[in-house]
Formats: C-alpha cells, sequence, structure tokens
C-alpha cells in the first residue's frame, strides 16, 4: 500500500522489544552460522580461493594498491577500471585497520556482512506482512546454505545483496510513509549496490515504476529522488574513470569480457557450457587486434561489439 490510499501495511506499526531481539538475534546467528562456515570450508587464514572465486584475487591485488598506494590497481598495470570498486574498497577498509594481508579480519568482516542482510530482509517481511514473516525471511536467509555460501569466500555477492535489499525496504517503506527521505535514500542504497555490481542499474527502472503506482500524483518526483540518490554515489566514479582513462565508463570495463564470453560459438556448441561463461582470451586468439588496443574501456567496447556481432 502506498500514500494514495490512506492504508498500513501490516508491519507498519511501531517495532516491539520482541521485533527488536528477534532481529538481533538472527543477525547473530546468521554471523555465527558463516564464521562455522568460513573455518570449515576455507579457514579464516586462508586467502582468495582462485579456483571457487577468481575475482577475489583481483579485489585483493586492488585493495593492497589502495591501501598501500592510493592506487585502484591490478598489479599487471596502472589504474583499472576492470572491476566494480564497491568490494574492493570494502576490503581495503578492513586492510587499513587490520594491516594488508589479513585474511582473518577479512574473512570476518565478510561473515559480519553477510549476516546484515538478515536486517533489511527482516525490516522489508515486516513492513509488508507482518512480524512471522519477519521472523520466517530473517531465519531464512540466516542459515540457508546457499546465501551463506557466498560469505565465506572473497565474494562481492554479500555485499551487493546487502545494499540492494536494503534499497527494496527502504523504497517500500517510502511507499508506505510517503517520505521523500526514504526515496533518496533507496537511491543512494541502489548506487551502492551498483558500485558493487553494476547489475543492480538494472533495478533502477523497475523501482520506478513500482513507484509510480505508489505515487500516481507524484511519479516524476519520486523517480527523480530515485534517480538522484543513485547519481550521488555513482557519479563520483565515473568522473575518476574518465580522469584515469579519458574515456566516459559509467562504472566497470568488463562488461564487454562478460558479455562476449557468454555469446559465441564456444558456449553455444558444448552443452556443458550452455548458460556459463568463459574467458574472452579463448576467443581472442594470439595477436588479436583486441589485445593491442591501449585503453581498456577501448578493448571493453570491442568485446562487447564481437557479441552483439556473433
Amino acid at each position: 500500500m502506498g500514500p494514495r490510499d490512506g492504508g498500513a501495511p501490516a508491519g507498519r506499526a511501531a517495532w516491539s522489544r520482541g521485533d527488536v531481539a528477534a532481529c538481533a538475534g538472527l543477525v547473530v546467528v546468521a554471523f555465527l552460522v558463516r564464521v562455522a562456515g568460513a573455518v570449515a570450508f576455507e579457514g579464516l587464514a586462508a586467502p582468495p580461493n582462485a579456483s571457487a572465486f577468481y575475482d577475489g584475487v583481483e579485489f585483493e591485488q586492488i585493495a593492497r594498491h589502495l591501501v598501500e598506494e592510493g592506487r585502484f590497481a591490478r598489479d599487471e598495470g596502472g589504474l583499472t577500471s576492470f572491476r566494480a570498486p564497491g568490494f574492493p574498497f570494502l576490503l581495503a577498509a578492513v586492510y587499513a585497520v587490520a594491516g594488508p594481508g589479513n585474511h582473518v579480519a577479512a574473512h570476518i568482516a565478510f561473515c559480519l556482512v553477510g549476516a546484515l542482510v538478515v536486517l533489511p530482509t527482516y525490516v522489508l517481511g515486516r513492513l509488508l506482512a507482518g512480524p512471522a514473516v519477519a521472523v520466517l525471511s530473517g531465519a531464512l536467509v540466516a542459515v540457508l546454505p546457499g546465501v551463506a555460501y557466498y560469505s565465506i569466500h572473497f565474494s562481492s555477492e554479500p555485499l551487493h545483496t546487502l545494499a540492494l535489499v536494503s534499497a527494496t525496504a527502504l523504497l517500500a517503506a517510502a511507499a508506505a510513509r510517503g517520505r521523500a527521505e526514504l526515496l533518496l535514500a533507496g537511491g543512494v542504497a541502489l548506487g551502492v549496490a551498483a558500485l558493487v555490481r553494476p547489475v543492480a542499474l538494472y533495478f533502477l527502472p523497475l523501482f520506478a515504476v513500482a513507484l509510480a503506482f505508489c505515487y500516481p500524483g507524484r511519479r516524476a518526483r519520486a523517480a527523480l529522488l530515485l534517480a538522484l540518490g543513485a547519481l550521488l554515489v555513482v557519479l563520483p566514479w565515473t568522473l575518476r574513470n574518465w580522469r584515469a582513462h579519458d574515456r566516459w565508463l559509467l562504472i566497470a570495463s568488463n562488461g564487454g569480457s562478460t558479455f562476449w564470453g557468454s555469446n559465441n560459438d564456444v558456449v553455444a556448441r558444448d552443452p556443458k557450457l550452455r548458460g556459463e561463461w568463459i574467458s574472452t582470451r579463448l576467443l581472442r586468439g594470439a595477436d588479436s587486434p583486441i589485445d593491442r588496443l591501449p585503453n581498456e574501456v577501448d578493448r571493453d567496447r570491442a568485446e562487447f561489439a564481437e557479441g552483439k556481432a556473433w
């Protein structure tokens, strides 16, 4: 229900002490489940697992360069935008406090981020359906192995999920209460999600359409506040990319490799690879013209073109 109908969702009533205790307890349970998983399957002192998530290897490279040199860079070259900045900045913040390469501190931070997903999940469930659904949904997020799995690795999924579910909860609260600051905050959370995984930007038009039903007389204002919140977060990184590459790039330059690596003859012809991705290095071959392009943004665009042509 939105501000147009004057109704109140089932969970709109003020939180009780029971709500606070239930939500806090589920966060603690979620944290312990993730720590136990990290200890059992990876080890708290384990470095990034290249076989499970190679992304984590490059995330750590960038985090180390951020802490030690103040540069967003990988080991093999200069400034990069190949990886979205959200997760490397989180890891860099951990390393700035605990020291570069402190994998125990990193794993604890990942487990905490994953556990905190319970909070916006609980809020959203309570807002839309009441305390019982809030507890059930929070409990599922806390203990389901498929959700907890990502928190035991150097993986950006838990941080992205935390930001995206927070955006959803904030926008649902805005629709229920008609408060402009919640719309703006929801946009900010969506912008954070996009800086972790740019795919979150696809939610911007979907959220705008949903808000149009909740604000029939103020559709443009609601959409503008949502977009403004996201822009406030994303634009500084876009300007950084311009300075780094002399090219306009919204967030990251790995979209082309993802697109072409998923749309090609090799993936299409091998039943085991359908719906999967392969490295575009296997597609480019030796001495590819793409490899000779000096700018990673140009290489990104060239790989997008290859995928589209296929």
